[in-house]
């Protein structure tokens, strides 16, 4: 008056852990009420029963999360870097020129603000100045 094993071992490889009891428990119920009038019938309707759940709603995601090594990654990124220097190679000082100069152009205007906002800080009524 078991269901069959086969059914039940699909059933809980392909679906998800938050519907596998519900739905394990009403095939399992309607197998048993059919198993009394053809207990051969019940087997097959069973399992077919379980394929027609083989739906993506209910399917568990197989995949394994993946963490890779911040340290192959940056030799990975270091070496396409690498190549790309040597195929590109006006292309790659264009914009290492052009970064570098908004780079220092940025520092110097942080540094000249920087001094700007500073100048009179040193009265004890900087505020009215």
């Amino acid at each position: 008056m078991k269901p069959p094993k086969i059914g039940l071992r699909f059933l809980r490889w392909f679906c998800r852990e938050d519907y596998v009891e519900e739905i394990e428990g009403d095939l399992v119920e309607i197998f048993q009420k059919q198993f009394e009038l053809s207990p051969n019938k019940a087997k097959w309707k069973f399992f077919w029963s379980v394929i027609k759940y083989f739906r993506p709603e209910f399917i568990k995601s197989f995949r394994t999360d993946y963490y890779p090594n911040p340290i192959d990654m940056f030799r990975h990124n270091f070496l396409l870097t690498f190549r790309n220097f040597k195929r590109y190679k006006s292309t790659f000082f264009i914009n290492l020129v052009g970064l570098s100069t908004g780079l220092a152009c940025s520092m110097l205007i942080y540094l000249w603000v920087k001094d700007e906002l500073s100048i009179d800080k040193f009265h004890e009524k900087d505020k009215q100045l």
